[in-house]
């Protein structure tokens, strides 16, 4: 009971949240998506580090996380801030995810992503968008 009633005040209370994406736990990485919570205003997303300090390149994401991923940004009620950190390819899905919360959104960061030929043009559906920063980031196209 003492379990249930501490999962549900995560849930109800947690405003923000920033986590490092544990890529080699695979089953522990799905049960976490999967406890989001809804009604988070600002999600950060941090992959992994290995022992020196600097990122795992190449780690692969799998499908299902990528679809977890979007399917948390998807559901997030009011979602403001959303910052991700990574030295992945960036599935197109997460992009298409963040504008379901263009009624809300004002900030987004990108740093070491690489996309598959983003056009800044695609951000112009987030009409609440205040903030868009890219850092370090690879195969965005500047059309117009």
């Amino acid at each position: 009971m003492m379990k249930v009633l501490k999962t549900l005040m995560f849930k109800v209370l947690l405003s923000s949240l920033s986590f490092c994406l544990d890529t080699i736990n695979k089953k522990f990485e799905q049960e976490f998506l999967i406890s989001i919570p809804n009604n988070l205003r600002q999600l950060i997303i941090d992959f992994p580090q290995n022992s020196i300090g600097t990122y795992q390149r190449g780690a692969l994401i799998n499908t299902t996380t990528w679809e977890r991923l979007c399917k948390t940004i998807q559901e997030q009620n009011k979602l403001k801030i959303f910052k991700i950190n990574s030295f992945q390819t960036l599935s197109n899905n997460v992009l298409l995810s963040l504008e379901i919360q263009k009624h809300s959104l004002v900030h987004i960061e990108f740093k070491n992503i690489r996309f598959n030929n983003v056009d800044l043009k695609d951000f112009n559906n987030l009409y609440n968008l205040g903030y868009l920063k890219f850092e370090c980031c690879k195969g965005i196209l500047l059309n117009q």
